[in-house]
Parts: C-alpha cells; structure tokens; sequence
C-alpha cells in the first residue's frame, strides 16, 4: 500500500510507466492468483491472461471508448450508473456478444484491467492463462463484473477511468468507460407504505444520507415540519427541539425523526422538512390519501420475477419480485398482508421466506412495483442438478396470488 492509501493488485506507478514504455510486451512468468472473468449462463469463471500495457499500438488494435468489435464479435461495457455517490460501490461488466446466426470459437489471449483516477491507479487486475471457448448465435455471454472482483466503495469524489485491455483472437482491444464521484449529505422522507388510508396519521421517517468520504457528526438543533395541499396551502406546522449529535457512516443512512402527520381526508398532500444545525438540510415528499372504498383488489395484478430458468449447482442465484399491473388505465392501491418464497426439489423444501407484515402498495398503470429484491434478503443455491420448483404466494386483502416456476440447476 503506498502513501495515498491504494493498493496495487498488480504494479506500482512506476512498473506500469516501465510498461508503458516498451512496444513490444512479453507475456509475465507468474499467472495472477484472483480470478474472476465469467463465461456463459451459468457465470462459469475464466482462467486468463497476461498483462499488456495499455498504450499499445499497431496494424491489429481496435480502439474505440466502451464497445469494439472484432469480426462477428462485439465486446463492450455497460454499468448500472455513470454518476456515483461517494460511499456507493463502483461496478461495471464486460460483455461478449455473437452477432453471427451461427456459434462461434474464439480465443482469449490476454486480459486486463487498470482503474485510474487523477492518473493515480487505484485499481489493477490482469490474469494469465489462454482461454478457448464457444458462444452460441446471436448470443451475448458476461466476461466480466467488477464488484465480483473487488470492492471499490470509498472512492474520493472526481473522475475515474476504467481501460480494460485484452488479447481476442490476435487482436489488441481496447475499451474505457468513465466514472464520476459525487460527495454529497441530503435529506430524504420515506415510508414503508405507498399511501394511508382517509382518517389515518401518515407515518414518516426522516433520514440523512452521508454520501461522502467520511463519516459525519451531524449536529442537529431542530427541524420544522410542514403540511401542505398542492396549491401550497399551509394545513399544520411544527417545531420541533432536537440539540442531539447523530454519527453517520460514509456510504450509509441515520434515522433522525419518526414524524407522524395529523389525520388527513382523502387527497394528495405535501410533507418538507427542515433541519437546523451544523448542516442546514431540507427534504419533501409527497403524502397520498385515499378512501377506504377505492383500495383495489387482485383483477389485473400479477406477480413476476426474473429469476433465471436455468442456474449452475451451487451458485449464489440473485432474482426480485414484483407486482404488475396490467390495466394501462388505472392505478391499483392494495394491501400487501402477506409475502411467501418457497423453494423445494420434489417434496424436499430448501427454502422458504415469510414476511407477514403488511404494506400499502401503489401500482400505476401497466407499472410494476418492486416488491423484494434477493441482493437485500439472502442468497439462495441449488446444492445439486435436476429440477426445482420456485413459488410465490402473494396475500392482497383476502385474497391469494401465485407466482411457480421451473428451475433447472445444472
């Protein structure tokens, strides 16, 4: 670790300047121990590569900034986001596609991955074994996901630059993509409930995200909450004495008021809140009422999940779960009283989630609702080949929907 507090997984600064220098690069003697390129469905990981340095130029590079093609082949990144919040993990992959109707063979000499950021490398990975493979027509197979490899969630705000170079079928490609890093404290009202019933007191809470590099003591005096309709008419406000200090981890969220409205008639309303203190910080949101007549029942809702066919034995399988609303007219308000997960191989039950808690759901026409995403609950595995039943039992009200799929671990 030098100075700065980086790791390198690979070379110095200076190594790489060296590397940089010389035009005709030599395969290292040593392979890199971690490994984490992905091939296929089943994200089966590759063994590969050697390192070569980035500046490298002659008759067989294809350069371009996130997406090159060689052939019938395209290789290209893609990330969730381009614009992150400091604390927020940076992740990106790599993809291969097959543009041709039939499979191909290809080779992979050569991999690796240098992320820098105000030229400084704060991340390096390179591999060094030949892969051999197939892809199949018209498919696309991940090589590579970063968050598989490293965790890089304390990045400084700024500009980083992912270059990622490899060895395809004797051509040299290159591919970057940019990222930038934001350092930022906000203010956030949120509920577990999408709307309140008519007569009802909203509850709220009122959170403080601390998206920069370091963890924060937020003094805090007080916050003033205010009601309002949407022609900015004032319905209740109220002071409230705080003087309390809250630590806020980098990357992380603190609960610093559980506010609960007056009752309220059917309507859409307005909630902001203003903190005084070491930081002067505001949020708003927006409160919906309804009459207890207009909540909807299951006609036209129905649950879906992204939960692949086809999975590999023993690897962590990640999916969500949603409710979809198949009237393009109308919004359904329901009362979600129950959510099951059941997972089972013949009459053997390997899992099963029960979340009895209730929430009211808003769905808006032809929308989906997220309703659990695995990433946040647990991670399931399928300990053997062969078939397995997925089910879903939803409760709204009084009455039951069903979600059942087939998996096939192989």
């Amino acid at each position: 670790m030098n100075s700065d507090g980086y790791k390198y997984y690979s070379h110095s600064p200076q190594e790489w300047e060296k590397i940089d220098s010389q035009k005709n690069p030599k395969k290292p003697k040593r392979p890199f121990g971690r490994v984490n390129l992905i091939l296929g469905i089943n994200f089966a990981a590759i063994l590969a590569i050697f390192l070569i340095y980035f500046g490298f130029s002659g008759s067989n590079t294809v350069k371009v900034n996130s997406l090159a093609k060689v052939g019938d082949f395209q290789i290209y990144i893609t990330s969730p986001k381009e614009n992150y919040l400091s604390g927020e993990p940076l992740n990106f992959y790599v993809y291969l596609s097959n543009l041709s109707s039939s499979s191909k063979t290809f080779d992979i000499y050569s991999f690796s991955l240098k992320i820098t950021g105000n030229s400084t490398p704060v991340y390096v990975f390179n591999t060094s074994e030949v892969i051999k493979s197939e892809i199949g027509p018209n498919s696309t197979i991940l090589l590579y996901e970063l968050k598989k490899d490293t965790n890089l969630s304390n990045l400084k705000p700024g500009e980083y630059t992912a270059k990622i170079l490899m060895n395809f079928d004797g051509k040299i490609v290159s591919i970057e993509k940019t990222f930038k890093y934001s350092s930022v404290i906000f203010a956030s009202i949120n509920s577990p409930d999408d709307f309140f019933i008519e007569g009802q007191r909203a509850d709220l809470n009122l959170y403080v995200q601390n998206n920069t590099p370091n963890m924060v003591n937020l003094n805090i005096d007080n916050i003033s909450f205010t009601i309002f309709t949407s022609n900015k008419k004032v319905l209740n406000s109220q002071n409230i004495t705080v003087n309390s200090i809250f630590p806020v981890q980098s990357g992380q969220q603190a609960l610093i008021y559980n506010y609960k409205t007056i009752p309220l008639n059917a309507g859409n309303y307005y909630l902001s809140a203003v903190i005084s203190g070491s930081q002067d910080l505001s949020a708003t949101s927006v409160i919906s009422v309804i009459n207890k007549s207009d909540l909807s029942d299951i006609s036209g809702i129905k649950i879906i999940s992204d939960i692949p066919l086809y999975v590999n034995r023993n690897t962590p399988a990640s999916f969500s779960i949603s409710l979809a609303n198949n009237d393009l007219f109308s919004k359904k308000y329901v009362v979600l009283n129950s959510l099951t997960i059941i997972v089972k191989k013949g009459n053997i039950e390997l899992y099963r989630f029960y979340n009895d808690k209730s929430h009211n759901i808003i769905i808006n026409p032809g929308g989906v609702r997220l309703l659990l995403d695995s990433k946040s609950w647990q991670t399931i595995t399928f300990p053997s080949t062969g078939t397995y039943d997925f089910e879903v039992i939803a409760k709204i009200g009084d009455q039951f929907i069903n979600y059942n799929k087939k998996i096939q671990s192989l």
